[in-house]
């Protein structure tokens, strides 16, 4: 696995390996210093396979998606061949946990990832065409129809089927959710 960070300063670029990114987290002077996506790719590369930290998601038990304002079945939750994310990498996503508590389940800082969210959408000049409240409802929605009390959720935006190009102005802005239950992705 090689990997390249970009550090705190946005001249600075740092390449991690296997080997290297141990050493570059133990250097910290404390551990919550590290950037949480830094601290997840330390995980992932931990591990000895990418089947450690894969997900069972067709046989989860979820059966909702919402996608483009919408509630659909898993099954029917569909994008076109031609999409410009699957040809160009137009797309963005975020992961984001939902644990049971001893009240009420939580998603965990939800508001920080739905605002990176948005943030990746502006740098990738994609406007997502929904709020951040609207996504937000979308998910306890998700969540509370299909009575989830410890899931992973995934929120994607990715550029639709319109024409294919380099240059994806025009393309529709896409939106789905979908959230998996009782998963033990990288925890």
């Amino acid at each position: 696995y090689i990997c390249y960070f970009v550090s705190q300063s946005p001249h600075e670029l740092f390449y991690v390996n296997r080997s290297t990114l141990p050493c570059l987290l133990r250097c910290e002077q404390n551990y919550r210093e590290i950037p949480e996506s830094l601290f997840a790719m330390y995980l992932i590369l931990r591990t000895n396979s990418c089947e450690d930290v894969t997900m069972d998601v067709r046989n989860s038990g979820a059966n909702l998606i919402w996608q483009d304002g919408e509630f659909v079945d898993w099954e029917d939750a569909q994008t076109h061949v031609l999409s410009h994310a699957l040809h160009y990498g137009t797309g963005i996503f975020e992961g984001v946990r939902l644990y049971e508590t001893d009240e009420d389940p939580a998603i965990f800082r939800w508001q920080p990832h739905i605002d990176r969210l948005y943030q990746s959408a502006r740098l990738h000049k994609m406007e997502i065409p929904y709020s951040k409240d609207e996504l937000t409802e979308a998910t306890v929605e998700l969540l509370r129809r299909q009575n989830f009390t410890n899931a992973y959720i995934r929120p994607v935006v990715y550029r639709g089927y319109d024409k294919l190009g380099l240059n994806p102005t025009g393309c529709e802005v896409r939106v789905a959710i979908a959230a998996i239950p009782n998963l033990n992705y990288l925890s």
